[in-house]
């Protein structure tokens, strides 16, 4: 099973339990997989899902809510610059 499959294996199952699903993603490839995973469990952003911890990451992705209702939790440095 790749590591897209497993994650979204377990958003799907914590989704489904009724768990409100928040992932720690530092780095463009966490915050990549994290995505995909929402999108392909389809959670839907009435669920509020959260990126904790959204740090270097792509300058296009700055702003809170830069995808289909995720919600961000940013640390003051992204991508080498603080905001």
């Amino acid at each position: 099973m790749s590591l897209q499959d497993e994650v979204t294996s377990r958003v799907a199952k914590a989704t489904s339990s009724g768990y409100r699903v928040e992932m720690h993603v530092i780095g463009d490839r966490a915050v990549d997989v994290a995505l995909n995973a929402l999108r392909d469990a389809k959670v839907a952003a009435a669920k509020r899902p959260t990126l904790i911890h959204c740090q270097v990451i792509r300058y296009q992705w700055r702003t809170p809510d830069f995808i289909f209702g995720v919600g961000c939790k940013f640390n003051s440095i992204l991508a080498g610059h603080s905001l």
